[in-house]
């Protein structure tokens, strides 16, 4: 990052940052439209490069989104990739997509194995398992497995995913989770808390501000639960013409306006609750420690990266303040 954008980031420190930040990508196709590109080209800029698409992922938006999120110090943010409506399109428009999401998986493990991602936890949320290929449920469920126990920051990604469908893999959770006499949640009613945490691995904290790229007013059924209280950011810019002024630009407003967005009330939680939460998520684990294991050995592909200077990370840190 420049000197220029370090700056900026340290100004925004004198606010409120945001510890949930939701973001829908969207405008690829409409971008490479404008452009007189194929709509699969448009993905590609979208998520490999704005100005060249033979550029590695390691220049991605994708990648550019995560070094924003440390220099900015928000906690967590969840990227709407690619909705279960999505499955609509064309057949080669969905396989450039599926292909897209390999390799970011791909390169965010070859990041781990290099040491350049030593405090980030990755996860994939939406119905994964269910609607993607093979191949790819064993990539995802083997990228999760080396992110896991990351922290302090957390990046989710939405493959397949609709709030409604997230809401109903909560419910369908809790289905090996009933007293096998009484038929109950063992002992313990449905909550608020457990429809909103069950159907992600790891908690996931209320949205605090959500940002839509691509001038489109509307939500399109994403984290409608977590988003109740958040404050929403419209840009007018497609996805590949997002930058990290941009963001910058929505945290501003977002604390100029946080005190007349009502806070979510903090919702009581039961030991009996975690425990039933615990239980549900470590069956699902073992699965996905199950798939990771069939995953084929890469070797980075056309990943190519290179670690940053030792003398730009010291020039960075001194200039952070």
């Amino acid at each position: 990052m420049s000197i220029l954008e370090i700056l900026g980031a340290s100004i925004t420190q004198m606010g409120k940052i945001p510890d949930h930040v939701a973001i829908i990508l969207d405008g690829n196709r409409r971008y490479s439209r404008s452009l007189g590109l194929p709509v699969e080209v448009g993905h590609k800029i979208g998520h490999l490069n704005k100005a060249s698409i033979s550029q590695p992922i390691r220049v991605s938006l994708i990648h550019k989104l995560l070094q924003w999120q440390r220099t900015l110090h928000i906690k967590e943010i969840t990227a709407y990739l690619f909705s279960i409506e999505n499955f609509k399109r064309s057949k080669a428009e969905v396989e450039n997509l599926m292909e897209l999401v390999f390799l970011t998986c791909t390169y965010f493990m070859q990041e781990i194995d290099a040491g350049n991602n030593t405090d980030m936890c990755i996860q994939i949320i939406g119905n994964w398992e269910g609607l993607l290929p093979v191949k790819l449920q064993h990539r995802i469920a083997h990228m999760m497995v080396k992110t896991r126990h990351l922290e302090p920051y957390r990046f989710n990604i939405a493959v397949a995913y609709t709030g409604r469908n997230a809401i109903l893999q909560s419910l369908n959770a809790f289905s090996g989770s009933k007293d096998e006499i009484t038929g109950n949640l063992r002992g313990c009613e449905c909550s608020e808390y457990l429809i909103a945490q069950a159907q992600h691995l790891v908690d996931m904290s209320p949205v605090d501000m959500l940002i839509r790229t691509g001038g489109n007013l509307r939500l399109s059924d994403f984290m409608m639960w977590e988003t109740s209280q958040a404050y929403i950011h419209f840009v007018p810019e497609t996805w590949p013409e997002f930058s990290f002024w941009k963001l910058v630009h929505a945290i501003f407003l977002y604390q100029v306006h946080r005190r007349s967005v009502e806070k979510m009330p903090d919702i009581p939680i039961e030991s009996k609750e975690r425990n039933i939460l615990e239980e549900v998520r470590q069956c699902r684990w073992t699965r996905i420690e199950h798939l990771a294991l069939k995953d084929v050995e890469y070797d980075g592909g056309n990943l190519d990266f290179n670690p940053p200077s030792k003398y730009i990370e010291t020039a960075e840190k001194i200039l952070r303040f």
